[in-house]
Order: structure tokens, then C-alpha cells, then sequence
């Protein structure tokens, strides 16, 4: 498969990815780093990155498909990663700003819109002292003054450099509302988590490309209706409703207005 089979392939509306794409791309990415072509390695790499970022989004759709939402989740957040490493090389090995050549405006938007529609709100994320680290092309101990000359995300030889730690201390795990990776999220005790509002989407769009749009607002929740001020609180706490939830944010509940067409939404 030639770089041009490989730009035609991930240029389709592909509803999901063959894996033997990637192994194509870096056995090209190989062969040009052994004939000493940097910038052809160089651009394979954001080619692999491209397939990357369509493969686990559209893998997570169709784990969302088969109600594997756990694993959808992490799909998703892949794809949002392999993205954030894409794209500050985009525009000089393409000549364009990311854009919909390869689908990825689209995507970008897409996982947003199917992040908002998870129950997962809080999140785990640790605080730690990093000890050692070394580089990823060059493999020497990364150092404030001297030493190695590679600069961090830039592409050497069809590889990103990066900062591979070898030695660090935890020093805490803190709960957060928005980390750059959304692994880890919190799941609070005796909340259930509901998927409805996904599995309706998804009973009505068939393709991961398929249009659809989605507006979240604020409704009153039906279990605080007609409830008068020194009534019990719905909620359960045993308080009177106007000394617990009356006129918080507890008495609200989150709706969802989806506009969803057959067509693709490319």
C-alpha cells in the first residue's frame, strides 16, 4: 500500500478501520527512516496519527452501539489525545489546518457532543514529583542546563519525542472536574448511572458519521413538582423542601434536545 492508497483510504467515509492500515503506515514509516528520508517518516507518522484518531472513535461507536460504554468512554478520550498530539504538526507536513479531508473537524466535534452525553463529571488525577526522566529519541536524562538537544512533541525520524519518566515520588490522587485524560473517572456510591439518553442516539443513527446535533438544558426535575414549601424534600433528606432544595440546583435535572438526520454529516 503507497502513501497515495493510504491518503485515499483514510480520506473515505470509513465506518470502521482496518488494522491492517496501521501496519502498512509504519512499515512505510520504517522503510523511509532506514533510507533516511526524515520527512517522509515524519509525515507517516501524522498519517498513523490520523488512523489512530479515526479507529478509536470509530470503535467507540460501535461500543456504544453494542452498550460497552466504559470502554466507549476510553475510546473516545483516546482519540481526543491522539488529536491533541496531531495537531500542532498538521498544517506543515498538509499545508492546511486540520480540516475535514480526513474527517477530523468532524470527529473533534463528535466526541465532544458524545462526551456530553456520559454521566462521568469527576475524576481522578495525580500529583507527583518526577525524579528522572529521559528522552524518547536520544535516551539521555533530561536535565535543565545542557544535554540533550531534542525538543519536546517535535517529530524526529517519523517519531515524536517525548519525556519518558524513570523515576518519580506520588505524592497525591486529587478528584477533578476536567484532566487532560479522562481515564480514571469516579464512580460515587449508590449513584446509578444511566445511559439512556446515549442508547436513544443511538438507536437512531446507524453510521459514525451520521448528522446529528445536540442542545443540553436545564429543566426542573419531576420529582420536585408541585412540591409545596414545608413538604418533606424529595430528595430524602427527612428536611423540610424549602430549608434543603428548594431553589438549588438539586431541583434541576439536565434534558437533552437532539437534532438527528440519516445523512452524513460530513
Amino acid at each position: 500500500m503507497v502513501i497515495s492508497e493510504i491518503e485515499r483510504f483514510l480520506s473515505q467515509l470509513n465506518d470502521k478501520i482496518d488494522s491492517r492500515v496501521g501496519n502498512k503506515i509504519q512499515e512505510a514509516k520504517k522503510q523511509a527512516t532506514f533510507d533516511g528520508e526524515e520527512y517522509k517518516a515524519n509525515y507517516l507518522w501524522c498519517l498513523y496519527q490520523i488512523y489512530l484518531v479515526q479507529k478509536n472513535y470509530t470503535e467507540a461507536f460501535w461500543n456504544m452501539k453494542d452498550k460497552k460504554y466504559e470502554s466507549a468512554w476510553i475510546l473516545l478520550d483516546r482519540a481526543d489525545i491522539e488529536l491533541s498530539f496531531l495537531e500542532r504538526h498538521y498544517k506543515n507536513y498538509f499545508g492546511e489546518f486540520i480540516g475535514d479531508k480526513y474527517q477530523l473537524l468532524y470527529i473533534i466535534q463528535a466526541i465532544k457532543r458524545f462526551q456530553m452525553l456520559f454521566p462521568y463529571r469527576l475524576f481522578f488525577s495525580r500529583e507527583s514529583i518526577i525524579k528522572e526522566e529521559k528522552c524518547s529519541i536520544c535516551g539521555e536524562k533530561i536535565r535543565l542546563r545542557g544535554g540533550c538537544k531534542h525538543k519536546l512533541g517535535e517529530l524526529y525520524n517519523g517519531e515524536q519525542c517525548s519525556y519518558v519518566v524513570t523515576d518519580c515520588q506520588l505524592i497525591a490522587i486529587s478528584i477533578v472536574t476536567d484532566p487532560f485524560d479522562k481515564y480514571t473517572f469516579l464512580k460515587i456510591e449508590g449513584q446509578e448511572y444511566n445511559y439512556q439518553v446515549i442508547e436513544f442516539l443511538m438507536d437512531n443513527i446507524e453510521s459514525p458519521y451520521d448528522f446529528w446535533k445536540v442542545e443540553k438544558i436545564s429543566v426542573q426535575n419531576p420529582n420536585y413538582k408541585n412540591v409545596e414549601r414545608n413538604d418533606r424534600c424529595p430528595c430524602g433528606s427527612g428536611k423540610k423542601y424549602k430549608k434543603c432544595c428548594m431553589g438549588t440546583s438539586n431541583e434541576k435535572m439536565d434534558h437533552f434536545v437532539f437534532d438527528i438526520s440519516r445523512n452524513k454529516g460530513i
